[in-house]
């Protein structure tokens, strides 16, 4: 199906006006979905961070070419990145010293070993309660009954565990 103009896209008398529409006129295009946008941010990020949100996504839109079939999924996907930037960006004084590379996982990736060997140093049945309860989502009671323990062990476990983990992180 062929792109048309923003402007044909928004005139109903176009028979493919809700199909496909072309980034050409970021002001109509920012008039006719800032509001929807504003308040589905505000939902997600609270009504300050959405203000920012809105202008990030519309400024990154703009930058976009070719035929955009739906506006409000293509807004929403831009916002909710420039959201993780944000939130990358406030959290880069934790990373001190940690070069973050363009696509940004690096902090991830080296959160996700560290944990992984926090984890492998625990002793086996430490280890076997904390995995239970917070990677397989038991509860203290299920975990218990798997287990063969009972519930005060667990919670003895579980705080050993996180003794462990604060220990292992001061040094």
């Amino acid at each position: 199906m062929p792109a048309v103009s923003l402007g044909k896209a928004l005139d109903r008398s176009h028979s493919d006006a809700a199909e496909i529409v072309t980034a050409t006129d970021a002001g109509l295009l920012f008039r006719q979905h800032r509001s929807w946008l504003q308040s589905f941010l505000a939902r997600r990020f609270g009504a300050e961070l959405a203000e920012d949100l809105v202008q990030e996504a519309f400024s990154r839109c703009a930058r976009v070419s070719g035929a955009i079939s739906n506006p409000r999924a293509l807004l929403a996907t831009l916002a909710r990145r420039a959201a993780a930037d944000q939130f990358r960006r406030e959290r880069a004084p934790e990373t001190v010293g940690v070069a973050e590379p363009e696509g940004g996982y690096l902090p991830d990736q080296l959160e996700r070993v560290l944990v992984q060997q926090l984890v492998r140093e625990l002793p086996p049945k430490v280890r076997e309660v904390y995995l239970l309860v917070r990677v397989v989502g038991l509860t203290y009671a299920e975990a218990a009954e798997r287990c063969g323990i009972s519930v005060k062990r667990v919670e003895a476990r579980m705080t050993e565990a996180h003794k462990r983990f604060a220990a292992l992180m001061r040094d």
